[in-house]
């Protein structure tokens, strides 16, 4: 999954991989990302946008989603961990 297939990113090297999802919350206001991984919440991401802008929060989320997830990848793998590994060690696949 490619975090919100309604609006992919412009290049391949952009989609997260298929594990990581994106639920879209709205409360008093804001539009919130939730960001799993194999259905673990891994973090939350927000907008303060009107809800008649719904869509275009998804697609904005959406972006700051697939960003976070590279950043994630990135620090894990800069760490000499796997980008698969949880805090606690290994995941098994």
């Amino acid at each position: 999954m490619n975090i919100h297939k309604e609006h992919p990113p412009e290049s391949d090297d952009l989609l997260a991989p298929p594990e990581w999802s994106m639920e879209i919350l709205q409360a008093q206001g804001q539009q919130i990302a939730v960001v799993k991984r194999k259905s673990k919440e891994m973090c939350r991401l927000s907008l303060c946008i009107p809800e008649s802008d719904a869509e275009e929060a998804r697609r904005l989320l959406a972006d700051k989603a697939r960003q976070w997830i590279r950043d994630y990848r990135s620090k894990r793998s800069s760490r000499g961990l796997p980008s698969s590994a949880t805090a606690t060690g290994p995941t098994r696949e």
